[in-house]
């Protein structure tokens, strides 16, 4: 999480990252590490669901910080293979309602046992920011 971790940092006051992983393991080992660092933690078990879970987040207006620059959510974590709506998808789908200024920019960082070259270019040329390999080991 060391470069993903500078990313986080640089938002605004809300510290709360979207994790999304259809596997349970790995949420609970995601949420460990990021509320240990006193970020808040919302989970979604695929792509559908967190996009479910951002119209929520950016329809309720209590979650705003004390910011001029809120964006509710300083970063996305996604699995990029999931059922349902794969992380890839998921990212086309938010990186469109960001550019139609339907929501803000925040980074996306892809999360996956798979890292080949290819893998890592699958995941820019959908929008990731960063791409981060399993299991996710702490940041030196």
């Amino acid at each position: 999480l060391g470069h993903s971790k500078r990313i986080l940092e640089e938002n605004c006051q809300c510290r709360r990252v979207l994790v999304v992983d259809d596997n349970e393991f790995n949420l609970l080992a995601l949420r460990t590490k990021l509320e240990a660092r006193k970020y808040s933690v919302i989970k979604a078990f695929n792509g559908c669901a967190a996009l479910e879970e951002l119209d929520r987040i950016y329809s309720d207006p209590s979650l705003l910080c004390k910011s001029r620059v809120c964006r509710r959510i300083s970063i996305v974590i996604m699995d990029v293979d999931m059922p349902e709506m794969n992380g890839l998808d998921a990212t086309r789908a938010i990186k469109a309602k960001q550019q139609q200024g339907l929501i803000p920019l925040f980074p996306i960082v892809g999360c996956s046992a798979f890292d080949t070259a290819d893998d890592i270019c699958a995941a820019r040329e959908a929008g990731m920011a960063d791409y981060i390999s399993k299991p996710v080991k702490e940041a030196r």
